[in-house]
């Protein structure tokens, strides 16, 4: 993928949670942002014993926050909503072989900074406390405006 016409919206298209936030890191590098400690919830995960493996159904959120490198007064914050299926050999599979299954539900970009225009919104508690987003305000980001960056 050339990085000049990456489109947030084609990971999408496809929902592949895996795809979709490589998608995000690509577009936070060419923003000169990096990503702080992501954070993710999960508000269903059930296994049942099938055999020798589990088949687990899940469903969560994953947050992701890139502050810029120039400056932490600018960032993005990623909301990704996901949910999947997956046969696993433990009832209580490790995150990261979830991701490779999750199916992406939802995406919410806020951005932070002078350079974000448009309705702002004052910064979830979850995320001040979650993903270190320390400003008082964030603003809402439509995923197209981010393929003219």
């Amino acid at each position: 993928m050339n990085a000049k016409t990456l489109k947030p919206q084609n990971p999408l298209q496809s929902k592949s949670l895996t795809s979709l936030t490589k998608s995000l890191g690509e577009l936070a590098d060419r923003l000169t942002y990096q990503l702080k400690v992501p954070y993710t919830n999960l508000s269903r995960l059930t296994s049942k014993e099938d055999g020798k493996q589990y088949l687990i159904e899940f469903s969560g959120q994953l947050s992701l926050h890139y502050s810029g490198l120039e400056s932490k007064d600018e960032g993005l914050v990623f909301e990704v909503g996901f949910s999947g299926n997956a046969l696993a050999d433990t009832p209580t599979p490790q995150m990261h072989e979830l991701f490779y299954v999750a199916q992406v539900e939802s995406v919410h970009a806020w951005g932070y900074g002078k350079r974000w225009k448009g309705k702002s919104i004052e910064t979830p508690k979850r995320y001040r406390e979650n993903i270190e987003v320390s400003v008082p305000r964030l603003t809402k980001i439509p995923l197209d405006a981010l393929n003219d960056l």
